[in-house]
Formats: structure tokens, sequence, C-alpha cells
């Protein structure tokens, strides 16, 4: 089950076009993004760095899980963003996320969640894009997933649009 998906397909930005948006769907990872994912702790060209983790993870309902009684893929997304600072959730929005899954996990298992935030949000400027780097784990220590996710500041309503209308990108 090892393998890359890189979930900017979702989230394409300005200019990005259908073609590239297609590839990703297909589970090839863009150039740019094809180096390995760092792990959460590792150092980043001496950026001002912050580590968040949350413990004790385990699914709690069937609706967790695939019909092979895996965790499915939804809930490892939701267990990336459990251990990202509320203050990153509240002032940014997702932008892209990159996924490099590991080794499956089941029913039983109990995982924690660690990200790593570099940049300038760790000195509380929130104008600017906020890098981070996860990592989830059983808590023997086996990694399952590991991540990269890229915030933008959220907009305020109808800020740098005519009108408070949506960017024409994002229509």
């Amino acid at each position: 089950m090892a393998g890359s998906l890189a979930a900017s397909a979702f989230f394409p930005g300005p200019g990005a076009s259908p073609a590239a948006s297609a590839k990703n769907l297909a589970g090839e990872v863009p150039d740019e993004q094809s180096e390995k994912l760092a792990k959460p702790g590792s150092t980043a060209g001496g950026d001002a760095m912050k580590q968040f983790m949350r413990k004790g993870l385990t699914p709690r309902w069937w609706g967790d899980l695939d019909v092979n009684q895996h965790v499915n893929n939804v809930k490892y997304i939701g267990w990336i963003l459990e251990s990202a600072p509320i203050a990153i959730l509240e002032k940014h929005e997702l932008a892209s996320m990159t996924l490099d899954y590991r080794k499956e996990c089941g029913r039983d298992s109990v995982l924690q969640s660690l990200t790593t935030v570099a940049g300038e949000c760790v000195d509380g400027d929130t104008d600017s894009t906020i890098q981070c780097d996860h990592l989830l784990q059983l808590e023997t220590g086996a990694d399952i997933v590991k991540a990269h996710t890229e915030w933008r500041p959220k907009r305020a309503h109808g800020e740098g649009t005519p009108m408070g209308g949506f960017p024409a990108e994002s229509a």
C-alpha cells in the first residue's frame, strides 16, 4: 500500500492546468514534490520550527475503516490535521497536501500525530504561507503516513475581488 498521492489536485492553485491536476489524480507526484517528505523534527534550512503532537488516536467507528478493516485515507487526513496548531486552522486555508502512505493500520491500532511548523507563523505572523510536515505513526514507532501541507492566509469576505465575488481561477 506504500505510495504517494499529491492531494494538491484537489486544491489547485492559480494557473494550475487541468492536465497537471489529472496527473495528480492518477497518483503521480509532481516533480517539484518528488523529493522525500521530511520527517517532523528534522531541520530544514535553519527555519524557525515548532512541533506539535497528539497521542492516543484510534479508529472509533466502522466508517473509519474500509472493507478490509484498514483505516481509510479520509481518517488519516483528519488525524494529520488534529496535531496542526489551532492558530493555523483559524487563520489559514489549506492550499495543498501531499501524502506518502508507508504502511496500513487497522481497527486496533493506536497512533500519534506529529506536526512540525516551519516559517513565520511560529513567530506570530499570520500573513504568510505556512509549511508543515506531518507524521502519523503507531505508538510503537512505525511510520504510517508522512505528509506535507501548505497553508495560505484566509481572505476576509470579499477581500481582493470586485463586489465580493470569487476570483476567476477558483470558479
